[in-house]
This record gives structure tokens, sequence and C-alpha cells, in this order.
């Protein structure tokens, strides 16, 4: 019942548990919300600049850090010394940016669902999803709507 199947397997900054399945695919950040998060790619989808995204990026992190750190409350000072300039993509991809991205987007005045399908329409009309998203992860997805699309 299971062959047609795909799983999403988070990064969470730990190796492929499933190399050579195909069925599972591993992120290479640490978790989807991640692929939301491209500065750059905000900027130009929320008409703001690439620093006010990055320093809208540094106070939600600021304002989640106890959620971020949890029980490493050791690292929570290094928080203080964030600045706009740390919020590269690379580096977020390195986060578990689920814990902060329904503020980062209220802080926008959106919808996630607003702000989701906005960042993925931006992307595609600008040829960015193939550039942002895996493509272990677009292949099964692009597969399913065209099986789909022959099906009607």
């Amino acid at each position: 019942g299971w062959q047609n199947s795909y799983f999403l397997v988070d990064g969470d900054n730990e190796g492929n548990p499933f190399p050579n399945d195909t069925s599972f695919v591993h992120l290479p950040v640490y978790c989807i919300e991640n692929y939301f998060l491209c500065p750059d790619l905000v900027a130009q989808t929320t008409g703001k600049t690439v620093e006010q995204v990055r320093e809208l990026i540094v106070s939600t992190v600021k304002e989640q850090r106890t959620a971020i750190f949890r029980k490493n409350k050791f690292f929570e000072f290094l928080v203080d010394g964030l600045m706009a300039d740390h919020m590269t993509y690379d580096r977020l991809s390195k986060l578990d940016v689920s814990i902060i991205l329904d503020s980062f987007i209220e802080k926008l005045g959106m919808s996630r669902a607003e702000y989701i399908e906005r960042y993925l329409l931006h992307a595609r009309s600008n040829g960015k999803l193939e550039v942002l998203f895996p493509a272990s992860l677009l292949h099964p997805i692009q597969a399913f709507y065209q099986y789909s699309a022959s099906e009607l």
C-alpha cells in the first residue's frame, strides 16, 4: 500500500537515515519551513529590502529565544550579538525555522496561507523554485501533478 508514497524527513542537522531509499526525501535544511525564509526571496515577495527582512528575522529570533534554545540555555546569550547581516539563507538553514516562521509572518501582516502562496508564486514566476527547493522534493510533486493532469 506504500509503493507510490514519498516520505519527507527533516534534516534536523543530522545525516540521512535512509541514504539509498528514494521514497524518503531527506531535506538538506533543518526543516521544511526553512525553504520559506530565504531573505532575498522574502524581500522580493514583500517589497521590503533585504536588510529590513533580516532585521525582522533577528527581532523574531530574539523574541523566540526561549523556544529556540529549550534545554540549551547556555547558548542563549549568543542571540544578544545577532546582527541583520548574520541572517543569510545558509545560516538560517541550520535553525529550526518552524519555531519562528509564524511570528515572522505575523510581523509582515500576513496570514501563513497568504504568505506561502505569495512566496511560492513569486519563486515560480522568477524561476527560483528549482534553485530554492531540492530536486528530490520537487520531482515527486511534479510527477504527481503530471500524472494527475493526464488522468483528467
